[in-house]
């Protein structure tokens, strides 16, 4: 087991859009979004195993709510059409690509309640701010992307499938200020690699503009060195030994494209 564990939320309404300049063998995008709700749906977790002769129970357990005080994700791709070189038929377009995306989140964990098992005492209330906790993610990536002219199904308006594919490299960052101890901050460096995929459809409303809907998921796993940095006691220790950073995000989007 781990001598502790952080589990944030990411659960949250974003917004922001795309800018995509269409050449005749490729395309080139850049992306933005931010989040819109203050506070997460769900509840920050905050796990200890602090009884060195049995790892396998847990010790203190608290649950927070998780004030988002930002969550911005952007980046941006290249992909190359080669549909025509594969001789494929002109409703299939499959686009290698490749690009990078970088997320940033920033928390502040807040009015907990904390209960300890070993040994067993009352339940803590945690009113107020508890920490703050910032994550960064950047991520390089290649993969493949797919667009398929379906007609008109049921004689409705022109519908594309799309779907998208890519994994790549990753590196992380990571601070975690516990403001009810004082001056004792943690620190993460972590490198790793992530897997996306996409699966969504696209109407052809007008000539110039589309309404499309999908779902999709990104998986993110990196591993690398832990610094814990207490000041009032004079701590200052650095190790990698099961440090771990993870996130899993899927995604419902709808969006409206206008094509100039």
């Amino acid at each position: 087991m781990p001598a502790s564990r952080l589990e944030f939320p990411i659960n949250n309404l974003w917004m922001g859009g795309e800018v995509r300049r269409n050449f005749s063998r490729y395309s080139i995008g850049v992306n933005a979004l931010s989040s819109v709700m203050r506070n997460t749906r769900g509840r920050m977790k905050d796990s200890d195993w602090a009884d060195t002769d049995d790892l396998s129970e847990r010790t203190i357990f608290s649950t927070s709510a998780n004030r988002m005080n930002y969550g911005v994700i952007a980046g941006g791709d290249v992909d190359l059409k080669i549909s025509d070189w594969l001789n494929l038929p002109p409703s299939l377009d499959i686009r290698p690509l490749i690009g990078f995306e970088w997320q940033k989140f920033s928390f502040t964990v807040h009015d907990g309640v904390q209960y300890k098992y070993k040994p067993p005492t009352a339940d803590l209330s945690l009113p107020g701010n508890v920490l703050d906790f910032e994550q960064d993610y950047w991520q390089y990536f290649a993969g493949v992307r797919a667009r398929w002219d379906m007609g008109k199904p049921l004689d409705l308006v022109p519908l594309k499938l799309l779907t998208e594919v890519h994994g790549g490299y990753v590196t992380a960052y990571n601070k975690d200020h516990h403001l009810l101890r004082g001056d004792r901050y943690t620190f993460e460096t972590t490198y790793g690699y992530s897997f996306y995929t996409s699966l969504g459809f696209e109407a052809q409303l007008t000539k110039n503009i589309t309404l499309g809907t999908g779902v999709d998921y990104l998986m993110i796993r990196t591993t690398g060195k832990h610094n814990w940095r207490y000041n009032t006691i004079g701590v200052d220790s650095t190790w990698n030994n099961g440090v771990k950073v993870y996130s899993d995000q899927i995604g419902i989007n709808v969006n409206l494209t206008y094509r100039f």
